[in-house]
């Protein structure tokens, strides 16, 4: 079989990319390395972390590479930075950790990033990226108001990994730990219903299982990327039940 310059290239790109998988240096951004990507990203963060900005929230990553982008920009990519970060045991990297799971990554091509000390290179990556840590600072809080329950802020509930899961309350058989509960005998409520969580400094809600919710009468759709901003105040409706939000400042 005749072999084409494409062939080639395509077969020596393929043993580069076995040796760098061997080597633990692999970037490549292919099912089997997304991780070895991010691990990249969380080292170089951890060797330079005496000069980063300390409590930093949020990031910016600068790249002209679409499928790094589009990969830093993903769900998938923002719970797997965050996991690794938060896997490293380091307090300082617990804010980032948890503002990255909220979604406070910010992708920029290469030209746009800034000339200032704060902005770093990736080690060990074969493709170009560039990031600087900053700090988003979120001056309002989420009242939540209950049916036969004190109303609470969600500040005042332990957040998980940044986010608040709610669902109906069930001591004997729970399905996952909540930051706060609904009724018991809301029986038409699903006990892992959704998240609410800030990012940008605004407030959002996701629903995770049946029932869909309703905000202020408006459905909310289950799955991956539907999420509905809470806004001013209103309502949130599961069935025929619901309880109230209030967006306030702190």
């Amino acid at each position: 079989m005749k072999t084409t310059a494409k062939t080639r290239t395509g077969l020596l790109r393929f043993i580069k990319v076995m040796i760098r998988t061997m080597l633990g240096l692999e970037s490549e951004l292919e099912p089997n390395s997304k991780i070895g990507f991010c691990n990249a990203i969380v080292e170089d963060i951890i060797n330079k972390l005496g000069d980063l900005v300390s409590n930093s929230d949020s990031v910016c990553f600068y790249t002209d590479d679409s499928t790094a982008g589009n990969f830093l920009n993903s769900i998938e990519g923002h719970n797997l930075l965050s996991s690794q970060l938060t896997s490293k045991n380091l307090a300082e990297l617990l804010p980032l950790a948890e503002g990255i799971s909220c979604g406070q990554v910010f992708v920029r091509p290469l030209s746009e990033a800034p000339k200032d000390t704060e902005v770093r290179s990736v080690n060990n990556l074969d493709l170009p990226v560039l990031y600087k840590l900053f700090t988003q600072t979120c001056n309002t809080d989420c009242k939540i108001t209950i049916e036969g329950q004190e109303p609470f802020y969600l500040s005042e509930k332990k957040s998980i990994n940044g986010i608040y899961p709610f669902g109906r309350e069930d001591k004997e058989k729970p399905l996952r730990t909540n930051s706060f509960t609904l009724p018991s005998d809301w029986k038409n409520v699903s006990r892992a219903q959704g998240i609410i969580y800030p990012k940008k400094g605004r407030w959002f809600i996701k629903g995770q299982n049946r029932p869909k919710m309703n905000i202020n009468g408006e459905p909310l759709d289950i799955g991956i990327g539907n999420e509905k901003e809470l806004a001013g105040s209103g309502t949130i409706e599961i069935g025929t039940t619901l309880f109230k939000y209030s967006i306030e400042s702190k």
